[in-house]
């Protein structure tokens, strides 16, 4: 069976010079082999292709036969690493939180340890439905699941 680690040193010799980075790397039954690569500006399908052609010349197809498939992570898949909260920046995310709460906002600030949304906290005083900006820290410990939010307005 393939190993992971191998894989990622492979991809990580290629992606060296660029601003690309690993966001996930699977191996399924039968050595079937998912990288999902992107960068800040988005990744395109030629830098994929050179991923791939590069994985798959320095792997031994005689010795281990493999399937091998290098794409962007797609908007519904949730993030993995923080490159991909600092590439969605002042962009709506939806975070549900280690505890079950789910709420969408805007990420405003990634650090080392976590992340900043701001978002709008509705308030039921005297039946009158006020809107105000909130903002909420999460370490990333206490996060579940992160996901861009796609807004057709």
């Amino acid at each position: 069976m393939m190993n992971e680690s191998d894989i990622r040193k492979l991809v990580e010799q290629k992606i060296k010079e660029d601003d690309i980075f690993i966001v996930d790397i699977r191996i399924g039954k039968g050595n079937k082999i998912a990288i999902w690569v992107d960068k800040n500006k988005g990744i395109t399908i030629d830098e994929c292709v050179g991923i791939s052609r590069y994985v798959e010349n320095n792997l031994d197809r005689e010795s281990e036969d493999f399937d091998l498939e290098v794409s962007s992570p797609g908007l519904d898949m949730p993030f993995k690493v923080q490159q991909q909260y600092e590439k969605n920046l002042n962009r709506m995310i939806e975070v549900v939180s280690t505890d079950g709460e789910k709420l969408k906002g805007i990420l405003v600030t990634v650090t080392e340890s976590g992340i900043e949304l701001e978002y709008v906290k509705r308030s039921d005083k005297q039946k009158k439905k006020k809107t105000e900006k909130a903002r909420r820290e999460y370490n990333f410990d206490q996060i579940k699941t992160t996901r861009a939010v796609i807004d057709f307005k």
